[in-house]
């Protein structure tokens, strides 16, 4: 089980979790400057990656 702390992010001890814990923890900055919850942003994020996927191909 993995462990949580106080922001929210799981800890599980995968090589990648420093890596998504800094990428959530840039959302969270970016979307902050945009007076965006960082969740509406991602969920903006995503929309326009998969727009840009299909788009592609």
């Amino acid at each position: 089980m993995a462990a949580c702390d106080s922001g929210g992010h799981t800890e599980e001890g995968n090589d990648g979790d420093e890596e998504q814990v800094g990428d959530i923890d840039a959302a969270q900055e970016l979307a902050g400057k945009r007076g965006l919850p960082y969740q509406t942003y991602i969920k903006g994020l995503l929309h326009q990656a998969l727009e840009r996927e299909r788009k592609a191909g």
